[in-house]
């Protein structure tokens, strides 16, 4: 069964997603991503990532507003809430394939640097992972 084609629907995932990443469900949340970052980082990479680089965001809520559609596209704007956030929003993008909204990856390189050990280094160094 596919999910209507509408912001809504997308909105609907994109809440989804960052309720799951947010709560450190990582492999719940890579199942939300496009095909494309999918083929690109492996599940097992992607989870080891995350789990190893806790992001800055982690155990915060994401506010999820402002769905735009255009085409099999939906902009949706995403804000932290909560007293450790700041009142910076970003553009996340979601695309519709095979009856189902996806979370579309912006930057995949972090994981391109050949072993979960590398790509943790480099996602430390670039100051991606919250403070220990």
């Amino acid at each position: 069964m596919g999910q209507p084609e509408t912001a809504a629907a997308a909105s609907a995932v994109a809440k989804q997603y960052f309720g799951l990443y947010s709560a450190g469900q990582f492999t719940a949340a890579y199942g939300l991503l496009t095909q494309s970052a999918r083929r690109a980082v492996s599940e097992s990479t992607w989870v080891a990532v995350h789990r190893g680089c806790p992001s800055q965001s982690a155990g915060l809520a994401y506010e999820v507003k402002d769905a735009t559609r255009t085409g099999n596209t939906v902009i949706v704007t995403v804000s932290l809430t909560g007293v450790a956030s700041g009142p910076a929003s970003e553009s996340e993008a979601l695309t519709y394939s095979g009856g189902r909204w996806r979370f579309v990856l912006n930057d995949l390189s972090m994981y391109e640097h050949g072993s979960v050990k590398a790509d943790l280094a480099a996602a430390k160094a670039a100051g991606y992972c919250a403070r220990s």
